[in-house]
């Protein structure tokens, strides 16, 4: 029975330390949580925009317009499947990106050349690819970003935007094949 006693005691008394050990540290762990909440947003934005650039990159080197126009249109389709997706299965979407591309770099085909490269020359990744691996490449740079947009929105995004206009592109192919 004293025993009990004390222990309940003990458990009482860790309670209060406890408590007061967050009260007293309460302004830094609030402090902590921003900082680490800014620095996430902050990655979070850094590889959105460097998956846009290569976005870019990847769309300038396929040259056949069709094929250009069916990528946007399959880049709208998965953003819009993304902004439906259950959080369970956002988050196994998103799990199995991490680990097809553990690294930011890891969608870059030139990443490991150090100067600049024409596009065309074999020397470059882009030289070395057909127009359906470079498709697939640009459609799975399109899906991680429009995952990374639902993150970075606390995953209840109603209108995912990684900048997939399809009618803009009809509008600038029709122009490029009314110039050719």
């Amino acid at each position: 029975m004293e025993i009990t006693i004390i222990l309940i005691i003990f458990i009482f008394l860790f309670t209060i330390v406890i408590y007061a050990i967050k009260r007293y540290y309460k302004d830094e762990i609030k402090s902590l949580k921003l900082k680490s909440r800014l620095l996430q947003d902050s990655i979070n934005n850094s590889h959105f925009h460097y998956l846009a650039l290569l976005r870019r990159e990847y769309f300038n080197s396929i040259l056949k317009p069709e094929i250009l126009l069916e990528l946007d249109r399959k880049a709208y389709r998965y953003e819009k499947k993304v902004e439906k997706m259950s959080r369970q299965e956002f988050n196994i979407e998103i799990s199995s990106f991490w680990n097809k591309y553990p690294h930011i770099f890891d969608f870059d085909a030139i990443h490991q050349i150090p100067h600049f490269v024409r596009y065309k020359d074999e020397v470059n990744a882009f030289g070395k690819m057909n127009d359906h691996d470079k498709s697939e490449s640009y459609l799975n740079i399109v899906k991680y970003m429009a995952l990374l947009y639902r993150q970075k929105s606390d995953e209840n995004s109603t209108n995912i935007d990684t900048g997939t206009d399809i009618e803009f592109l009809k509008e600038t192919l029709l122009k490029y094949e009314q110039k050719s």
